[in-house]
């Protein structure tokens, strides 16, 4: 299978949550590099990236795997500037934004602003989903507060750590 052949194959599995097909291509390219490539590399008609479609379509299982594999780059955006997390903001899984929340790059996806300035916690707010905004806020604010405690703990600042908690 040609390169070109493989990016469509990928793509339209990616769009129809063909985990099947999918694994196929994934057992075809055994280096890890060449996976990540075609996996991240957009698409030419609308430049978002396969797995983008995965989570659009709500194909959380088939992500869940790329997430689990490190086949996910989670600087990349769709055509308007969206990560995974403002799409899954959008699509309203509580269960996979938990997942991206825990994630190492949360603080990529939580921060990032879509092309039209907004942040996926706006978003959510925008569309009255404070369940989703709270989730987003909050592992926001638990990050900011760890490292204000491990910022104070390392120059052994005890009086202010006891200041933050209370």
């Amino acid at each position: 299978m040609s390169g070109d052949q493989l990016n469509a194959e990928f793509e339209t599995a990616c769009r129809r949550g063909n985990l099947n097909g999918f694994l196929t291509i994934m057992n075809i390219i055994s280096n890890q590099e060449d996976r990540f490539t075609l996996i991240n590399t957009p698409v030419f008609r609308n430049f978002s990236p396969p797995p983008m479609y995965t989570v659009w379509n709500g194909h959380f299982s088939m992500f869940s795997y790329l997430i689990d594999h490190n086949l996910v780059n989670f600087e990349m955006t769709d055509e308007t500037g969206n990560t995974y997390l403002h799409i899954a903001a959008l699509k309203g899984d509580l269960n996979f934004i938990n997942k991206l929340l825990n994630l190492d790059e949360a603080d990529v996806l939580v921060n990032k602003k879509d092309f039209v300035g907004k942040t996926a916690f706006e978003l959510a707010e925008q569309r009255n989903r404070m369940d989703i905004a709270t989730m987003i806020r909050s592992i926001k604010y638990s990050k900011k507060l760890h490292t204000a405690l491990f910022n104070q703990f390392s120059k052994g600042n005890l009086s202010d750590i006891q200041f933050i908690v209370e």
